[in-house]
Parts: structure tokens; C-alpha cells; sequence
């Protein structure tokens, strides 16, 4: 049964812009590696859906996310799953939301689990202030890379750019450890200057921690 998209064509089972299996794939990645919350993963969406397969075009994403805006609930959600509908009809919009919500989500109940243990091991602490340091140049990265924050520089959303960089000082004030410090400087070097990839940035920043922590360096409280 054909469905209906944005601008109202109609789109059949043959002429679907992508299989389930990429949906799924690329879905899935976007919900393991978008380190940095909604910004991160607009960026990716947009990288994925626009610039590079051209699925969608740059209007009409701008068009989901402001639609997307206006609801309740998380926008980057809503956003992962009316691109997965727009490039697989209904089912590719629920394989692209449970592949973008589940992995992560499940991430999250173990580091949980790990991290309110009674006694959280001694690797679990180091790598996650480790990582944890980096997240504010995470942070800014994300969102600076998010062509609509980059307007900023013709003169337009400087509410969004404050809240980015809003965020990013708050998370830089939870830091208590002096090392940390060190960590977010190299991570905003690899990730706004040298333009390095989040996951091996926050891995590096998770390992600088393990390091610190198995010489017997301080960790945070």
C-alpha cells in the first residue's frame, strides 16, 4: 500500500529510499555513537539524511526540526524516527526508533548498574571521569557542527549557541580533579581543531583515566 510523504508524493514498496538492513544499521550507529545528547545527533542525521545519501533535502530537514520542536518529547527522537519514516515508510520508522533508542538505552542501564554499585570498581571510575572530562568539548563539537547553531555566524541563533556553550561551562564546572582539566583541553583539540572523531576522542579520555587511576592518581569523589 503506498504511503504518502512530506510533500505529499507517494511512495510504493519498490521505490523506498533505503532497506530496512541500512535503516537498521545506520539508525543503530547514530543511537551508540552520538555522544553529546540532541545536538550530536541532529548533526548526524543530518550528515547521514542530507549531505551524504541526499535522502532528504536541506529544506525539508530544517522543516522536521522545527516540526519536531513543537511536540513533546525529545526532538532528536522524534527527528531519527520521521527520517526513518521518510526513508522506509512505517516500518522503517519503527526498526530506525527501537535502533536508535534500544542500544542506547541499554548502554545507559549498565553504566548505571556499574556506576551506583555499592563499590564501583577501580576501572569503572577511572575511565568514566576520564570520559566525563571530555564531554564538554563533546559538547561544543556537536553543536557547533549543527548547521543550524552555525548560523550564529551570520547573525542568527545566538540563543541556541548560548545554550550549547551554557552547557558545555556547566559541565566544565562539575570538573574536581586537576588531570580532568587536561583531558577536556586535549579532547576540545582533537575535536574543534584537529577535527577528530568523538568515539576515539572519548575513548582516549577514557584511557588517560584508567591510566590515572591503576598509578594511583586521584579520582573524583
Amino acid at each position: 500500500m503506498p504511503e504518502a510523504t512530506a510533500d505529499g508524493h507517494e511512495v510504493t514498496a519498490g521505490t523506498w529510499l533505503a532497506g530496512l538492513g541500512m535503516v537498521l544499521r545506520e539508525w543503530g550507529r547514530i543511537g551508540i555513537t552520538g555522544f553529546g545528547g540532541p545536538p550530536a545527533h541532529i548533526a548526524l542525521l543530518r550528515r547521514l539524511c542530507a549531505d551524504n545519501r541526499g535522502w532528504l533535502d536541506a529544506a525539508e530537514f530544517e522543516d522536521a526540526i522545527a516540526a519536531c520542536n513543537l511536540l513533546p518529547g525529545p526532538t532528536s527522537t522524534e527527528l531519527a524516527i520521521f527520517c526513518a519514516w521518510r526513508v522506509r515508510g512505517r516500518l522503517g520508522a519503527l526498526v530506525g526508533g527501537l535502533a536508535f533508542i534500544v542500544p542506547g538505552l541499554i548502554i545507559i542501564l549498565f553504566l548505571s548498574a556499574l556506576f551506583l554499585a555499592g563499590a564501583p570498581p577501580l576501572w569503572v571510575r577511572g575511565a568514566g571521569a576520564g570520559a566525563g572530562a571530555a564531554v564538554a568539548a563533546v559538547a561544543v563539537q556537536a553543536g557547533w557542527t549543527n548547521q543550524a547553531a552555525q548560523s550564529f555566524l551570520d547573525g542568527a541563533g545566538p540563543a541556541a549557541i548560548g545554550a550549547i556553550f551554557g552547557a558545555a561551562i556547566l559541565l566544565a564546572r562539575a570538573l574536581s580533579v586537576g588531570w580532568q582539566f587536561a583531558v577536556l583541553a586535549g579532547a576540545a583539540v582533537l575535536l574543534l581543531a584537529l577535527r577528530r572523531g568523538v568515539v576515539l576522542t572519548l575513548l582516549g579520555a577514557a584511557a588517560v583515566g584508567l591510566t590515572v587511576a591503576f598509578a594511583g592518581g586521584p579520582l573524583p569523589a
